[in-house]
């Protein structure tokens, strides 16, 4: 049983802002701890391509993914990013970056 169905079976539901929030601190410690190593300059500016945002060519692209995915006001925008940094995430020729 998942950490949530426990709430859930208890009674302690989560409103909508809570999903929110859950969701998007997933998809950036995703980000974060999984990608950090392997995401790449022509992955990020893929996907500022995709999102219309500006590209920063300065500290790690990670970073700027992060705080992309951060800034995100609603649940459809925050789905939206993730699909976009889903579709542009490109793997090197090793497979890794």
């Amino acid at each position: 049983m998942k950490w949530i169905d426990y709430r859930e079976k208890l009674g302690i539901g989560f409103n909508d802002e809570q999903k929110f929030q859950m969701l998007k601190n997933v998809i950036v410690n995703f980000a974060d701890n999984v990608l950090s190593n392997s995401y790449n300059d022509k992955s990020y500016l893929n996907y500022c391509i995709m999102v219309g945002e500006k590209y920063y060519s300065f500290n790690s692209p990670i970073r700027h993914l992060s705080d992309s995915i951060e800034d995100c006001e609603t649940t459809v925008e925050l789905i939206s990013k993730y699909i976009a940094l889903h579709n542009t995430y490109t793997l090197g020729r090793s497979g890794y970056s």
